[in-house]
């Protein structure tokens, strides 16, 4: 097509609105004519930074174990100096400095409560996470081509498990970025001819005007025998008419050669009103065998077509319309431009085009089809470039020609992905920049319900209030919607609480990946600007389905149960030290081994931990206050054994010998350690073989720790093993009454919003 004519046609069929975005430059139009005001990222918000909501949690409850861990220290600390002050020595008065001794006391204790600060726990789900993103790249059911799943970060893996909103992009992330013709509607048929249903080509009962429309009206190049455009509608029709012999053979400026049936047809372009989306539709001007023709094609809400018949929106439809022009509706049509008082310019060189028009018309009526063929194609004339209000003029003469139905090719089982995620309770919207007919049929064809809502971009972002009906919705269509509104959707349904993520292939998503708490970018041929924009690569959009609902929640409830156990192992040792503290009156003296104390969280029980994060399949579902009773009850079961067994701890026997510190901090670390292995037992519903590896070498160290710190001799002695009888009694115990007192609160809504998540 003439550059010049496609140059006039967009700036003035773009007056509809006064501001558009192409790509990184806006467009703005002032009253003395068009500028490029700048680029789109220059005026764009800065992208925010993410953070794992998981981890945020924890984070805020961390905060009140440390508090309570501070509390702890102030009242160990008054503790001690009271006792200090008040307490009967053995060898007489001994002076006392309130001050050196007060800062003796605080140092033990800082080292005595350390399990309580949580320092080990994020190195140890920082690990776990890096772990799962590793998971994630090596499985094998979510590749795709050749392809595999890339984890840019694993900040947020856990979150998919919390996730309540998936905005998908269509194009190329549901779609293939092809399309199918189906079929096509004819005036004056009650039904749509299918090309499944029938075994002769569509063109046997198209008139030829409609032929013509599809060859010859739209935006399509041809480089190497292959049909490019930027519209797949137009490509997959020409696509289809070439497999049955109606093949666009040759494309180049005003001249578009055809091979009808296997004859050989030469058309001349006489005027092109090329396609924008403020019009939605393209109309052309064309001279086929002595004949002009005006073909036009385009949305059926531009096109007339009151013969079509309506589908329900099962497929994309493309509305035809079109006329065989005489001389005189030319020249009368001429004269009513020239009339027209509203003509964008009326020194335009419409009499000129018009007579050349009539001039090449005459000559080709007086000559026969080859010499027809031949001189149009050896012609060396300028082209001829008829006014575009000369075209809008002619398209009133316009009839309806028929509508082709198309479909869009998805992307491999994207169906079975939407309906498993929509059975999962997450709500799923699809969010497009084209037009309400080619979103619905889309939605519709990809799985989700009839039911949906369609609304436009431009709507959905003009509501006022969090609590609106529309942001509610569990399934939504929303069409024409800017890069712009995309990112706006997304950060309306954060600010209304929901943890979002998005999906998408193209850089009009980038705002959106960016914008969601997890961004998901689909590999695809556009650009790799996405996938460095998203927390999340996958080969195609089938792999989503794997992400959300397996590898999301397990990840999700594998950090949360090593965070429960967590808190039961502090808790359990707090308990147990802090009755032992008020016995010994507050001495900084140790419960435990100072070995074992140091390397419980870092070597002792890191095994366990290990094990509940990447091995254990399944977890009982259990609360943070059911974590916080069971080391409450293990804490002062494992104290009441050892005082049962030395009576008072640190100063008598039971037979009157003085007691060896040494010997009782054993009997401590072997009560905790069990308690811990109880503990671990019985939040599994199920053991694999690392279960009991994990058992073993968590053994390996206990003995290691104990043996370094008292003497290997400690285990031949026939009392640590009726401790550890009497301790496993206990536990089993305190097993028991931990499930009697969660039936008593399982009525009851958990308080807090890490407790309540599904378990996979």
């Amino acid at each position: 097509m003439h550059t010049q004519i496609q140059r006039k046609a967009q700036l003035l069929f773009l007056l509809q609105k006064e501001f558009y975005s192409y790509g990184r430059f806006y467009i703005h139009r002032h009253y003395n004519g068009w500028t490029i005001s700048g680029s789109q990222k220059k005026n764009s918000t800065p992208s925010r930074i993410k953070g794992s909501i998981f981890i945020n949690m924890i984070s805020r409850l961390s905060i009140y174990i440390i508090v309570a861990y501070i509390i702890l220290l102030f009242i160990s600390v008054i503790s001690a100096c009271w006792f200090m002050i008040h307490g009967e020595w053995l060898l007489g008065e001994v002076t006392i400095s309130i001050m050196g001794d007060g800062m003796r006391t605080l140092t033990s204790n800082i080292l005595i409560f350390s399990s309580l600060i949580p320092l080990s726990l994020f190195v140890t789900l920082d690990g776990l996470r890096i772990s799962y993103s590793i998971f994630i790249q090596s499985d094998r059911s979510m590749n795709y081509n050749e392809k595999k799943t890339t984890c840019n970060t694993h900040g947020v893996l856990e979150d998919i498990g919390l996730v309540s909103h998936i905005l998908s992009d269509k194009t190329g992330t549901l779609t293939l970025n092809k399309m199918k013709l189906k079929g096509v509607q004819l005036p004056g048929s009650d039904t749509p001819m299918l090309i499944e249903e029938n075994a002769d080509p569509l063109h046997h009962n198209m008139c030829m005007v409609s032929i013509l429309t599809m060859l010859l009206c739209h935006s399509v190049c041809i480089v190497n025998g292959e049909y490019i455009g930027t519209s797949q509608e137009e490509v997959c029709a020409l696509q289809y008419f070439k497999s049955t012999q109606m093949e666009l053979l040759s494309n180049q400026n005003d001249r578009m050669i055809m091979s009808l049936n296997g004859r050989k047809v030469c058309a001349k372009i006489l005027g092109v009103l090329p396609f924008s989306p403020a019009i939605a539709r393209m109309s052309v001007i064309v001279l086929v065998d002595g004949k002009i023709f005006l073909l036009t094609k385009g949305s059926d809400e531009v096109v007339p077509n009151d013969s079509a018949v309506k589908i329900g929106g099962e497929y994309r439809t493309l509305a035809m319309a079109g006329a065989e022009l005489s001389i005189e509706d030319i020249k009368r049509t001429a004269v009513h431009c020239k009339e027209n008082p509203n003509r964008e310019d009326p020194d335009d060189n419409l009499p000129e085009s018009i007579d050349r028009v009539i001039e090449l018309f005459e000559r080709n009526s007086e000559q026969n089809e080859s010499d027809m063929a031949e001189n149009m194609e050896c012609s060396g004339s300028e082209p001829i470039s008829l006014p575009i209000d000369f075209i809008l003029e002619c398209e009133k003469l316009s009839k309806y020609t028929g509508t082709l139905y198309l479909e869009d090719a998805l992307q491999p089982e994207v169906e079975q992905t939407v309906k498993s995620i929509r059975n999962k309770g997450i709500n799923l919207w699809m969010v497009t920049g084209d037009r309400k007919e080619s979103a619905v049929s889309c939605g519709l064809l990809s799985g989700m319900p009839r039911s949906s809502k369609a609304i436009s971009g431009k709507e959905i972002c003009s509501l006022t209030g969090n609590d609106s009906e529309t942001l509610k919705e569990e399934s939504l269509i929303i069409f024409r919607c800017s890069p712009e509104e995309k990112k706006k959707i997304a950060h309306m349904l954060r600010v209304a609480g929901n943890i979002v993520l998005s999906v998408g292939d193209g850089e009009n998503d980038i705002g959106m990946i960016e914008e969601a708490d997890i961004g998901v970018c689909v590999c695809g041929v556009e650009s790799n600007r996405p996938s460095l924009s998203a927390d999340l690569s996958i080969p195609s959009f089938s792999a989503l389905r794997r992400l959300v609902l397996y590898h999301g929640p397990v990840a999700l409830n594998r950090l949360r149960n090593v965070f429960l156990f967590f808190i039961f192992k502090s808790v359990c040792v707090a308990v147990c030290q802090c009755i032992y503290g008020g016995i010994v009156g507050a001495s900084g003296s140790m419960a435990p081994s100072s070995l074992f104390l140091l390397f419980f969280n870092a070597m002792l029980t890191s095994p366990l931990s290990v094990e509940m994060g990447l091995f254990r399949r399944e977890c009982l579902n259990k609360s943070i206050m059911d974590s916080f009773l069971r080391g409450v009850l293990y804490g002062v079961a494992s104290f009441i054994v050892v005082y049962s067994l030395f009576g008072s701890i640190d100063v008598m026997g039971a037979s009157g010998e003085l007691g060896s510190h040494s010997v009782v901090s054993c009997f401590f670390s072997l009560c905790l350690f069990i308690s811990t292995v109880i503990y671990f037992i019985f939040s599994a519903e199920s053991f694999v073989i690392y279960s009991f590896l994990a058992l073993f070498v968590s053994a390996v160290f206990f003995i290691i720790i104990v043996g370094v710190d008292i003497g290997f001799e400690v285990f031949a002695s026939p009392a640590l093993y009726m401790c550890a009888m009497y301790m496993t009694m206990c536990g089993l115990l305190v097993e028991r009454t931990a499930c009697l007192l969660r039936r008593k609160q399982a009525p009851y809504q958990e308080l807090t919003a890490i407790d309540s998540e599904p378990v996979v």
